[in-house]
């Protein structure tokens, strides 16, 4: 068991946690990890996102881009990336639950092609935004697109 890190706190129920111990992908984040203070006074913004795991974050990215004079708040009980989204196995995979034919019988064929696509065409934007971003190298994310489609 290791020490506990700076990064321990108390939770917004009152426990101390360990934050690094419960993610592989927040271990070697170099911020502290320490939650921020409660809000302290009202906001005035043009969109409010609850919760900072990947859905929060991807919509607060892409808004910030498609306007970057928009006031985002994103705002977490814990830290980014404290619930499911940290404790994900980093798979970036076009695998739907629902098998393409049930797509279609219960929605159409181009339906069915359509979100097949679409799963497709998102791994290739994960690799994009992670290349842009610095989060990881171009031969990296091109590695991840070939293993998809080899």
């Amino acid at each position: 068991m290791r020490a506990q890190s700076a990064a321990a706190a108390k939770t917004s129920r009152g426990l101390t946690t360990d934050y690094r111990s419960r993610s592989f992908w927040l271990d070697d984040v170099p911020d502290d990890l320490c939650p921020q203070p409660a809000l302290g006074t009202p906001l005035d913004v043009d969109v409010a996102i609850v919760g900072a795991g990947l859905n929060g974050l991807w919509t607060a990215y892409y808004l910030a881009k498609a306007d970057p004079h928009l006031r985002i708040a994103l705002l977490e009980k814990e830290i980014a990336g404290f619930g499911a989204s940290g404790r994900n196995g980093g798979w970036c995979s076009f695998a739907f639950p629902t098998p393409p034919a049930r797509i279609a019988k219960t929605h159409g064929q181009e339906a069915a092609r359509a979100t097949l696509r679409a799963m497709q065409a998102t791994i290739d934007e994960v690799g994009h935004v992670a290349t842009a971003e610095g989060i990881v190298d171009a031969a990296l994310a091109g590695r991840h697109r070939a293993d998809r489609r080899g």
